[in-house]
């Protein structure tokens, strides 16, 4: 499915840091790929959304008009991570969850239907750890 040309914008940036493997416009210009459609009355939850990629994404979506529910396992970065953006108008929310807990999922998308009714978009972003084992032996 094609998007519409007005849901993925370019932005011109000039980069923090120097990456010879990005195409140079003119004078050390990259393009960067930004959403500028209009997402008002949309829902997204983001896993992972209370630091790095996550909380850009959760950011990017609010911008665009998305209710976003980020959820994570540490209650102090989402509390950081909602208070960042606090002078924005967002709709921003969290709830601490961890992804690896069934019942703890259970009890975000609950809150999340109860709250906005519907879900639109769901960006699993946790990562985790783990020893080196066989997949049959991963939970």
């Amino acid at each position: 499915m094609a998007r519409s040309p007005d849901y993925l914008g370019i932005h011109r940036h000039k980069p923090a840091v120097r990456n010879d493997n990005i195409k140079r416009l003119s004078r050390g210009e990259i393009l960067v790929p930004t959403m500028n459609g209009n997402l008002t009355g949309k829902t997204a939850v983001v896993t992972g959304g209370s630091r790095g990629i996550g909380l850009g994404i959760a950011h990017e979506l609010a911008s665009s008009g998305c209710r976003v529910a980020i959820a994570g396992r540490d209650s102090r970065a989402l509390e950081a991570a909602i208070a960042q953006f606090k002078n924005e108008d967002l709709s921003l929310s969290a709830k601490r969850c961890d992804v690896s807990n069934p019942d703890q999922v259970n009890e975000l998308f609950q809150a999340v239907r109860e709250r906005f009714k519907s879900l639109d978009f769901l960006i699993n972003n946790a990562g985790a750890a783990h020893a080196l084992a066989n997949v049959d032996r991963l939970t």
